[in-house]
């Protein structure tokens, strides 16, 4: 865990310059999106496969003037290898919705790598979420 998103994202491209395999980075919703853009454009310049995963807030609160929102989608252009705006999780729909967010992993994993285009690099998933993040005994007030 990483108080600073750049300093998180940096160490993220690291890891995976190092390990020569996909790591992820996570950041919540906003602008802290922003801040993995130089480490996006460094991964892509040098082919590492690194995994951009930005919390995002749900659809309808989009271009509303709401809180911590930005245009997510998109963000980091042409630098990613492939980008994803990822479905918000609804209740009732968990089978359907594990399938599609496994496929959704496993291409991002394979395009990271290079294993679709032999070009390796950053991709991008923006994942809506409706409840904020909370530890489990933490219930949302």
């Amino acid at each position: 865990v990483r108080i600073d998103e750049r300093t998180a994202a940096f160490l993220a491209l690291g890891l995976a310059k190092s390990a020569g395999r996909p790591v992820p980075v996570l950041t919540t919703s906003g602008t802290a999106t922003a801040h993995l853009h130089a480490a996006v454009l460094e991964a892509d310049a040098s082919g590492v496969p690194l995994l951009a995963l930005t919390a995002d807030r749900p659809p309808e609160l989009r271009s509303t003037g709401a809180n911590q929102t930005i245009e997510q989608p998109g963000l980091y252009g042409r630098a990613v290898r492939w980008a994803a705006d990822v479905g918000t999780p609804e209740p009732g729909r968990e089978a359907a919705q594990n399938r599609y967010w496994r496929s959704l992993v496993a291409k991002a994993l394979l395009v990271a790598r290079g294993e679709l285009s032999g070009d390796p690099g950053p991709v991008h998933l923006n994942l809506a979420l409706r409840e904020p993040l909370m530890p489990d005994d933490v219930t949302p007030g």
